[in-house]
């Protein structure tokens, strides 16, 4: 029983971690063969992780008092553009394997969480005894963290070589639809920055992928691949959309639940932004 216990794990959980990890499609361990990406029972398994973690984190802000607003979420950006960048990095395949399966999704995404929540720690430290903000602390933070990933990452893309044209259109179209949508609703209760930001990384990750897809890459989520099987190549973008479209209409209603709106903000500009930044790095080095 124990054993078969084991290897439904490997096979669905942790071999299709150390597959990508291998930069290979499958990983044998024990007799038993993991493809790489993503199936039923790693897309159940990591959702709920992430709402369980989402809620032990949202009971704590709130028993402690603790204030985590969209314009928090919008200081935390440093934080989710090193997600992407460390990701493309394990992709270049220049680490070692010991560190790869901690950069691999969904482990990254644990990883950077914990790094994120010391630094928000920090952050209300240093600005309860400095009297400083404590956004523009993370923020100093993250940018910190972020400035020497930042720096090896364009010098990865340089070694690489940079596809230009395909680097201007993936970040044109998603500029166009966030000018349409500034354009919208700049003079409604959406007219702010966190909802630019989460317009822009829903845009941007779905106009990512709808080119990426144009280019032969092959989408290992489950939605990626239903959505472009649905509707072509623009199927994640159309997707992509209906989410904004769905979450700004249940935040109409939230005013008076500041942390379940900035969680929402935060989880849309993680897959939007961190995601879809991997992609784009990996297609304009093409790797």
């Amino acid at each position: 029983m124990i054993e078969k216990l084991l290897n439904f794990l490997w096979k669905y959980i942790a071999g299709p971690i150390i597959a990508d990890a291998k930069n290979a499609e499958t990983a044998v361990w024990n007799g038993v063969t993991a493809q790489t990406g993503y199936n039923l029972f790693n897309t159940v398994t990591w959702a709920v992780l992430a709402a369980f973690f989402g809620y032990f984190i949202y009971r704590e802000f709130d028993r402690r008092d603790i204030s985590f607003t969209p314009e928090t979420v919008v200081a935390s950006v440093p934080f989710i553009l090193i997600g992407g960048m460390l990701r493309f990095i394990e992709d270049a395949g220049v680490l070692v394997f010991f560190l790869r399966p901690f950069l691999i999704t969904p482990i990254i995404y644990f990883v950077i969480a914990g790094i994120y929540l010391a630094s928000f720690v920090g952050a209300i430290k240093i600005s309860e005894k400095y009297g400083k903000s404590r956004e523009r602390v993370l923020a100093e933070i993250g940018t910190l963290f972020l400035t020497p990933v930042a720096f090896y990452t364009f010098y990865l893309l340089f070694q690489f070589g940079i596809n230009w044209s395909l680097l201007l259109i993936s970040l044109l179209i998603p500029g166009v639809l966030t000018a349409g949508f500034y354009w919208l609703f700049r003079d409604t209760g959406f007219g702010e920055a966190p909802y630019y930001l989460i317009a822009f990384s829903q845009f941007f990750g779905g106009a990512v992928s709808m080119v990426s897809v144009s280019q032969g890459y092959v989408q290992k989520q489950l939605l990626a691949q239903f959505s472009t099987q649905l509707f072509g190549a623009p199927g994640i973008l159309v997707v992509k959309t209906g989410l904004l479209a769905a979450v700004l209409y249940i935040m109409q209603d939230m005013e008076d639940d500041e942390i379940t709106e900035a969680i929402l903000v935060l989880a849309l500009t993680v897959v939007g932004l961190a995601t879809g930044l991997r992609v784009l790095l990996r297609l304009v080095a093409g790797i």
